[in-house]
C-alpha cells in the first residue's frame, strides 16, 4: 500500500542475501526515514528482555542491532514508530531501547484491523512531515 501511495521502501526480510549486516546497514543508512513497527515481541528483542514473546533474549538479534544503528545514524528525529497491537498503545509501557528513545514521540496506530488504507495514509502524511 505504501508504494501505491508514492513512498519508496526498503524492508528487511524482503531483500536480504549474502551478507545481512551489511545490507541492512546500508538498507538504513540509505533511507531517509526509518519506519519501526511495534509489537510487544519486537520491544523485548530490542531490549532483549525475557518474555513469553522472546523467551531467549539475544544480544545479536538483528532487530535490536537494527534499531541501535537506526538511532545512532538517523536519531529518533528521522523516525516513526507505528504501534501495531493494542497493548502497545500505552508509551509508558515501553522499555529498554525503545522506551527511551522513541517512547515519548508520537506514533501512528495502526493496531485495529480496519481501515489500512486510511492508516498508511496517515503513515504517508508523517513521514513527508518528518522530511521536512
Amino acid at each position: 500500500i505504501l508504494r501505491d501511495l508514492g513512498v519508496k521502501t526498503w524492508f528487511d526480510s524482503q531483500q536480504l542475501s549474502g551478507d545481512i549486516q551489511a545490507q541492512m546497514a546500508a538498507g538504513i543508512e540509505n533511507s531517509k526515514i526509518v519506519v519501526v513497527f511495534i509489537t510487544k515481541r519486537y520491544m523485548d528483542k530490542v531490549g532483549m528482555i525475557e518474555s513469553a514473546e522472546n523467551p531467549r533474549p539475544n544480544a545479536a538479534d538483528n532487530c535490536k542491532r537494527e534499531f541501535l544503528h537506526a538511532i545512532n545514524t538517523k536519531t529518533a528525529a528521522k523516525m516513526i514508530a507505528v504501534v501495531m497491537e493494542p497493548r502497545m498503545k500505552d508509551t509508558s509501557g515501553w522499555k529498554g531501547p525503545l522506551g527511551f528513545n522513541l517512547g515519548s514521540e508520537l506514533y501512528v496506530d495502526m493496531s485495529k484491523d480496519h481501515n489500512v488504507h486510511t492508516q498508511c495514509e496517515d503513515l504517508v502524511a508523517r513521514i513527508h512531515q518528518k522530511m521536512g
